[in-house]
């Protein structure tokens, strides 16, 4: 650490400008974040009366298509260039740059494959899933939206233990993985139930 480099502003002297650091973040502004949903009213969730379900009863489980960065895909965003370019990174949501097409479509659950150990995300516009992760597509009356594909997304994301040490999520184990859910009364996943513990967390509304 100590032979490593850094870059800061100057005066004139060529000596760190300490003033003009202090002085340009009291500069920035910003709002706080507020909130219509009333803290501390959330559902509560209890695993312990959940069902057990294969994650196959209600997704196929695709692998994507390979495009190249910096060939196919770009870094920055244009008219033409648009739609979301999900790779295996666990940064920014999964999306690594732009392509001129989709072949995911919105309101989609998304994992990393190989290099990401089902890290999952929730994608809200149509995307295109590289190969090496996975689009779920949804069984019929399995009804996905914004706040059931976040409250997905977390479970899913609760596996990822394992598929460590070598141990890759092809699409086949992924289905075959099995995830706990709310239940109603048949026993059947309360979608309902889900959809409503996520708009009542605080701030959901910002989402």
């Amino acid at each position: 650490m100590k032979k490593s480099f850094i870059k800061l502003p100057v005066d004139y002297n060529d000596s760190p400008n300490w003033e003009f650091m202090e002085r340009y973040i009291k500069s920035l502004h910003h709002k706080s974040i507020t909130t219509t949903v009333t803290k501390n009213k959330h559902l509560q969730l209890n695993p312990n009366e959940w069902g057990e379900f294969r994650i196959g009863q209600f997704f196929t489980v695709k692998r994507g298509s390979r495009i190249v960065r910096n060939k196919d895909y770009f870094t920055f965003q244009t008219n033409d260039y648009c739609y979301n370019v999900i790779t295996s990174t666990k940064l920014n949501n999964g999306v690594d740059g732009y392509y001129h097409s989709f072949n995911c479509p919105k309101n989609s659950i998304v994992c990393c494959g190989e290099a990401g150990g089902m890290f999952t995300t929730y994608q809200p516009t149509e995307c295109w899933v590289m190969d090496r992760a996975r689009t779920f597509k949804p069984k019929k009356d399995v009804p996905i939206n914004k706040n059931i594909g976040l409250f997905l997304a977390t479970i899913f994301n609760q596996n990822q233990y394992k598929y460590s040490y070598g141990r890759t999520p092809n699409p086949q184990g992924i289905e075959q993985t099995i995830i706990k859910l709310p239940v109603n009364k048949e026993k059947s996943p309360d979608w309902a139930y889900m959809e409503s513990y996520i708009k009542s967390l605080p701030y959901s509304d910002r989402i």
